[in-house]
């Protein structure tokens, strides 16, 4: 299903009539492997469909008219996993042909903590509103142009709670300075290091990739309800502070004039409802 998270429901409601036993049904992170779980339920699937969650599409892509779209660049590495944890290997021996890119990790927790896109893009949206809603922004990139230091430290304010929920949940984080700045694991990125690297990115800077016209976009509508709620959830369920996550998840909310708390994947979506924390991460693996 190659749609922002907000459109994966309707996905799922328009072919759940059509789903079979031992059909694999990929989605594209933002804990949707989970959430698959709540709306079998909720419009009565009965059949084994197993859930696949790759961490992102395998190519960077834009639609430059209807039905029509750009390859911009194919990646090298795409994290995968499926829904039991035990379905991922038998999913990769049918897809490898295709795309010989995917790389089985441990669980859907893996790809859904470690999309960099809901720890980078919301930061730089909210920094940058003012340029955004200008829309004089025709020869500016976000990235290159947008990124400072004080943006970059709260990338990695971020980005050290995201670890730090990673760690409590028993899933290896990749630090943005590592999967960006190619930083050994544990080292420490600093703000000015961080800002070079994205203004330097070849792929971040890529001028076909579009500049947002409005914060009515999917770097923030997508990835606050569908990958910082979760992350806020699940970080209130283990009592760790997150206090600049939820600073990100206010700041949208007030300048979209939309209660993220409210739309988000809260527990219920995520399948936590009524069921103790081991019981619900027994359920992954």
């Amino acid at each position: 299903i190659a749609a922002p998270a907000y459109r994966h429901e309707l996905f799922v409601r328009s072919i759940a009539p059509f789903l079979g036993t031992n059909q694999y049904l990929i989605f594209i992170s933002y804990f949707a492997a989970l959430r698959f779980y709540h709306w079998k339920q909720k419009y009565g699937i009965q059949t084994d469909v197993i859930p696949v969650e790759l961490q992102s599409l395998p190519y960077t892509a834009r639609m430059t008219a209807p039905g029509t779209v750009q390859i911009i660049d194919r990646k090298r590495r795409v994290w995968a996993a499926a829904l039991p944890s035990s379905k991922g290997y038998e999913f990769l021996e049918i897809i490898k042909v295709i795309f010989p890119e995917i790389t089985v990790v441990e669980n859907v927790l893996f790809t859904s903590l470690n999309n960099f896109n809901a720890v980078l893009n919301p930061p730089l949206m909210l920094g940058n509103s003012a340029k955004i809603e200008a829309k004089d922004n025709q020869n500016w990139n976000l990235y290159a142009n947008g990124i400072n230091e004080s943006i970059a430290r709260t990338i990695l304010a971020f980005d050290r709670e995201r670890i730090q929920l990673s760690a409590q949940l028993g899933v290896k984080a990749i630090s943005i300075g590592t999967a960006l700045a190619n930083l050994p694991p544990g080292q420490q990125c600093s703000a000015k290091q961080l800002c070079q690297t994205i203004k330097q990115h070849p792929k971040l800077t890529n001028n076909r990739i579009p500049t947002p016209h409005s914060l009515n976009h999917r770097y923030l509508t997508e990835n606050v309800p569908f990958a910082l709620i979760p992350f806020l959830t699940l970080a209130a369920d283990l009592k760790i502070p997150t206090p600049h996550i939820r600073s990100v998840i206010d700041r949208a909310s007030q300048k979209l004039q939309r209660d993220f708390y409210a739309i988000g994947a809260g527990k219920k979506e995520l399948g936590m409802e009524s069921v103790h924390l081991d019981e619900w991460l027994s359920k992954i693996e």
